[in-house]
């Protein structure tokens, strides 16, 4: 699950809200990190699906050009335009306060202006998500077009179930855009029971969406399972073959014991 939708579920279904309210550090721990990690669960699906295009498009250059170096390069810039991003949620107060729609207390930011702004840079987010994959996806479409001809599915599997895995990462995002958008109007109209509702959805959209590509991939990539699959075969065997005691005699040893 999402790094801090379960303490936000928690005072939600009502346990520890007295000791949340008596220490500060629940509020703190979420203004440093529940936006900053959605945000960067929406812009990881969209480096990996960049990623993913990449090494359809041009597979020769892949390995080479996407190294160590580079993906360490990329994840800290990542990490740091995501919270730069919500440098705004530092000058502003966030609680943990009582609501009477849904008899329930829940963390949030009491501004509302402040409030916008942290829905209005998660919708950017996964709006610019959903423009750059459906962009690679349209490439790759005009590219391997071929791969719809039932001739050459078997061929062209793994093309086909990689492009499947950035349809439903885009198709997730639009999913997480529409809901966003409708929290946006709930805070700007002030509809607290809308806002509760589609935050309802939030706890469950967001974890799935984090979880969505590594099973993905898993499940799609034939070579990966392969991979893994040795992988962990490879572990075994080493453990049975140091788990494996040989003794050697030799004909001088049974020499000496004999005298």
């Amino acid at each position: 699950m999402h790094l801090f939708d379960k303490p936000k579920k928690i005072t939600y279904w009502g346990y520890f809200c007295e000791y949340f309210k008596e220490h500060e550090w629940g509020a703190i721990a979420y203004k440093f990190l529940f936006f900053q990690t959605i945000t960067l669960t929406i812009s990881g699906n969209i480096i990996i699906s960049i990623n993913r295009f990449y090494a359809l498009y041009s597979p020769i250059n892949y390995p080479r050009i996407w190294n160590h170096r580079l993906a360490i390069i990329i994840v800290l810039c990542q990490i740091i335009v995501c919270y730069l991003a919500y440098t705004h949620i530092l000058y502003t107060k966030t609680a943990l306060l009582y609501d009477h729609s849904t008899n329930s207390s829940q963390f949030t930011t009491p501004d509302k202006n402040f409030s916008l702004a942290n829905n209005g840079v998660l919708l950017s987010f996964c709006v610019v998500g959903i423009i750059i994959t459906g962009i690679l996806n349209l490439k790759i479409f005009k590219k391997f077009n071929r791969i719809f001809n039932k001739m050459d599915s078997g061929k062209y599997g793994s093309k086909l179930a990689m492009i499947s895995f950035m349809v439903l990462a885009t198709f997730f995002l639009i999913i997480t855009a529409v809901q966003i958008s409708v929290r946006f109007y709930a805070i700007k109209t002030q509809n607290s029971v809308l806002k509760n509702i589609i935050n309802e959805y939030f706890f469950y959209s967001i974890p799935i969406l984090n979880t969505l590509q590594p099973y993905l991939l898993l499940f799609l990539s034939n070579q990966l399972r392969k991979g893994i699959m040795k992988f962990l075969c490879a572990i075994i065997n080493r453990n049975k073959v140091i788990n494996i005691k040989t003794s050697f005699f030799y004909k001088d040893d049974l020499r000496i014991r004999r005298k």
